[in-house]
């Protein structure tokens, strides 16, 4: 509060006030991955990007530097909804529950203060969504077709990969008119291991006929 003073005569009082654009602080991130990965949840302290499997669900906690009015995730550079967040005052933060990760995308946070401001320089979060690859099977032998004897025997050999691990892995044969039947090779590969496996089918066993 000030006035001015001149030639023996004085102002009225004037009065100047200061405020803050509405900011980010920091962001706090949650994962929880799918039962199948094998993965425990985990915690992410101040980050602006996240990178997880597809299906994998995010919980983030915003902490601003003053209480905002509202706060939403907007889709940045593409189509898309924004995300609302749920807001609170004290302390001064807002959160996104649960979210279901599918795609990638980038979004820009904007926020608005009880005045109607908005912060200056929106900060951008980065989602990186991976997908799910299928587990690579890899056949050595044989190669194309066979003809064997009923007395042969067939040797299988090959490996098997996946980006989070097998869980069981064998093959299955056929005889006309009769079930499929299926032999377990192995269990419980590590994620992103190469196993190597092997088996050898005795057709003698199986009394085959020419031509069958």
């Amino acid at each position: 509060t000030y006035h001015l003073e001149y030639a023996g005569h004085r102002t009225r009082d004037f009065h100047v006030s200061v405020f803050e654009y509405p900011r980010l602080l920091s962001a706090d991130a949650e994962l929880v991955f799918p039962q199948y990965t094998g993965l425990a949840p985990k915690r992410i302290e101040n980050t602006r990007r996240v990178s997880a499997v597809e299906g994998s669900h995010l919980g983030l906690e915003f902490h601003f530097n003053k209480p905002v009015a509202s706060a939403r995730l907007v889709p940045k550079g593409t189509k898309g909804d924004a995300l609302p967040l749920v807001v609170q005052t004290n302390p001064a933060h807002a959160s996104l529950k649960d979210f279901r990760l599918a795609t990638s995308q980038t979004y820009e946070l904007q926020l608005v203060d009880r005045e109607g401001r908005t912060n200056k320089v929106p900060a951008q979060f980065v989602f990186d969504v991976l997908k799910n690859r299928t587990p690579e099977l890899q056949l050595a032998s044989p190669r194309g077709d066979l003809r064997p004897s009923p007395l042969e025997e067939v040797a299988f050999e090959g490996t098997v990969w996946d980006d989070f691990g097998v869980r069981a892995y064998g093959l299955g044969y056929a005889l006309v008119g009769q079930p499929t039947k299926f032999v377990e090779l192995g269990r419980e590969i590590p994620a992103k291991e190469k196993r190597s496996f092997r088996h050898l089918l005795r057709l003698e066993e199986l009394g085959l006929e020419p031509d069958q």
